[in-house]
């Protein structure tokens, strides 16, 4: 008897902790999008290398992004995805045509402009809270949709600012995508042409609805 009351003592504190731990990873993210939302515009470079299960790199890429509430504009090398809430664009400059569909990324997704906004429900992620040590407060999601193609993603957040700063992503072919996000500047002033793919600014660019 005295061991099923340790068991159960074991299990009511390891509840009580993962409950705050919970707890404690949406008051980190409540705050980086409190930051988001009052902000008139973000803009930040970006950076991300991809390693495979053995350490070998798969390659990198780089790039910039701007924000501006429910609207970004990602610039990829030849790509480009402009959003302005309601639509979609996805330029690819080398094969000169865009593709436009309704709507934004998928909820349960991770891309540049989700991991900068800390926009990530708990309807699609079990959070938890992993680490306060140092700089950064360590956010742990796994995805609860188990037909998702990554595992879990790991975020940094910058105590001193309430940003993400990086992300690793692990997907399940245990690749691990590490993003990393530099020169985060708020309250930039961003014309709401920039959310929008202009066809009269590309001439020769293939539009696919």
């Amino acid at each position: 008897m005295k061991k099923l009351y340790t068991f159960l003592a074991s299990f009511l504190i390891l509840g009580a902790s993962f409950a705050q731990s919970v707890a404690g990873a949406k008051a980190v993210l409540n705050k980086v999008n409190a930051k988001l939302k009052n902000s008139t515009g973000i803009s930040a470079s970006f950076s991300y290398s991809v390693k495979d299960r053995t350490g070998n790199s798969k390659g990198s890429s780089s790039g910039q992004i701007f924000i501006a509430g429910s609207k970004y504009h990602i610039v990829n090398g030849d790509n480009e995805i402009y959003s302005n809430g309601q639509k979609v664009w996805n330029y690819d400059k080398s094969a000169k045509e865009v593709n436009v569909s309704s709507g934004g990324a998928a909820s349960g997704d991770i891309n540049p402009d989700k991991i900068l906004s800390g926009n990530f429900s708990d309807a699609d992620f079990n959070l938890a809270l992993i680490s306060q040590a140092g700089s950064f407060d360590q956010i742990k999601l796994t995805p609860k949709d188990l037909r998702k193609n990554f595992k879990q993603v790991v975020l940094f957040v910058s105590k001193a600012q309430s940003v993400i700063s990086k992300a690793t992503v692990l997907d399940k072919s245990g690749n691990t995508t590490t993003f990393n996000l530099a020169n985060i500047k708020t309250n930039v002033n961003i014309p709401a042409s920039q959310f929008e793919f202009n066809p009269k600014a590309h001439p020769g660019v293939e539009v696919i609805d």
